[in-house]
């Protein structure tokens, strides 16, 4: 049994790192044409604990694309312009756990845009989940729902804290249009 969570426990964090990367990987070349870029921060409380370092946040889809945070919650990201959303969190516990969000919507603009401060509050019992056993009908059947509950919470602040770390690592200044995420779950 210790055996099969340690292998679990790594699939999880391929999985983690294999599906996203992380803000430090953005680059603005990589923007295409009907592409924006959105920025902010997204801060996930697990259990009571900070877990970014273990989450990733996906925009638009539950498949993404998907960025693995950082223990500073900043997202940099590339998305088609228009009506966008955050819609999936996904953190590393002893198994893979998930939450799939509907409603937490914002505009992505040509240029950049700030969407805010996400705060995120999961409750989840968290631990080894028996589908993890099952292959691919068990990863069908974990997702089928989510895990836990959250609360979240948007803010309209550190906006120059978020520009300001943009603007030191791609090396181009900014003013970006506000499009605060609506929280609607």
């Amino acid at each position: 049994m210790r055996m099969l969570n340690l292998i679990l426990a790594c699939a999880a964090a391929i999985y983690l790192s294999a599906c996203a990367t992380t803000h430090k990987d953005f680059k603005v070349s990589d923007v295409k044409p009907t592409e924006g870029v959105v920025i902010g921060k997204v801060n996930i409380k697990y259990n009571g604990k900070d877990l970014n370092k273990d989450c990733a946040v996906c925009l638009n889809s539950v498949n993404g694309p998907c960025q693995n945070l950082t223990e500073d919650g900043l997202v940099f990201k590339n998305i088609p312009r228009g009506e966008s959303s955050i819609r999936r969190i996904a953190c590393k516990d002893t198994s893979l756990q998930h939450y799939n969000m509907t409603g937490a919507n914002f505009q992505t603009g040509e240029g950049v845009t700030y969407f805010g401060q996400v705060e995120i509050e999961w409750a989840n019992k968290g631990g080894f989940k028996a589908s993890d056993m099952f292959g691919a009908i068990g990863a069908a059947i974990g997702e089928s729902s989510n895990d836990g509950t959250i609360k979240m919470s948007v803010k309209d602040r550190n906006m120059n804290e978020v520009v300001k770390a943009y603007e030191d690592q791609t090396k181009e200044k900014i003013k970006p249009t506000k499009s605060i995420v609506k929280v609607g779950q």
